[in-house]
């Protein structure tokens, strides 16, 4: 599985393990979401030192916002970076859940 396809269904996880499912299903897929937990964490960590790296804080009327934004010119490497990174395969185990 690509980090890519992981980072993609993060949403639809965490809304599927809120709903009622049958016990089994339940179960893959919790343990499924909390080995994968890990891969997104050290993603966001990433993303986060590579747009600090590349980035400035962002000021607005002449006061800093607290938030940083990738600099135009450093845009490219950025997205490079980003696409390399996002094209990882993953060694975790997905379940073949079935429906009961």
């Amino acid at each position: 599985m690509k980090l890519l396809q992981l980072i993609n269904s993060k949403t639809a996880l965490e809304a599927l393990i809120k709903e009622n499912l049958p016990i089994n299903v339940a179960w893959e897929l919790k343990n499924f979401v909390k080995a994968t937990n890990d891969e997104f964490a050290t993603f966001e960590d990433i993303k986060n030192s590579k747009i600090k790296e590349m980035g400035e804080e962002e000021i607005v009327d002449g006061k800093t916002t607290g938030n940083i934004k990738v600099i135009e010119a450093n845009m490219p490497e950025y997205q490079k970076q980003m696409s390399e990174l996002l094209d990882k395969e993953l060694d975790v185990v997905v379940p073949d859940i079935k429906s009961e």
